[in-house]
């Protein structure tokens, strides 16, 4: 099995980054489903899964992650359901510290052919989730530590007023 550690210092409080990590928004291309298979937007919460397509080694595959432990906003770890490898877990730590959050993504990934998989997983694949984790990251990053992640995380100060409408006969 291998294993991807990267570490992303980002100066803004636990939660958002924690919620951030969590959007369905930010994660790229996702059709969202929840049990009842009904799309969804905003937080992944446990139990939902995130299914889209993804590229490896010049083919398409479609894949299915669902979000299966959360203790915010410290941590939460994703399994591959569905998917090109014969496993792939990731664990999101956060670690809160005055003025900042470091957020630590562990991905441990297996491919299902061999001796051959194992020689891609070093060589190619590892460098290719790598780019993808930093890119993921990087956009975590942008929104945490300016105001648009407003636009993703509805917090009371952010969410519409609701109205109550009464209609006279």
């Amino acid at each position: 099995m291998t294993k991807i550690e990267l570490s992303t210092h980002i100066f803004a409080p636990i939660d958002r980054c924690f919620d951030l990590a969590r959007s369905i928004e930010l994660n790229s291309n996702p059709t969202v489903k929840d049990f009842d298979h009904k799309i969804i937007r905003g937080l992944l919460e446990p139990g939902q899964r995130i299914q889209r397509v993804t590229y490896y080694l010049g083919r398409q595959y479609h894949s299915e992650i669902e979000l299966k432990r959360c203790a915010k906003p410290y941590f939460f770890s994703d399994e591959m359901k569905v998917g090109p490898f014969r496993t792939f877990v990731h664990d999101h730590f956060f670690y809160e510290f005055p003025g900042e959050t470091v957020m630590v993504d562990n991905v441990y990934f297996q491919s299902p052919w061999g001796l051959i998989g194992e020689t891609a997983d070093t060589l190619l694949i590892r460098r290719h989730l790598l780019l993808m984790l930093k890119r993921r990251n990087k956009a975590i990053k942008q929104y945490a530590e300016g105001n648009t992640w407003k636009l993703l995380i509805d917090t009371p100060a952010n969410l519409p007023v609701e109205t109550e409408l009464s209609f006279q006969a």
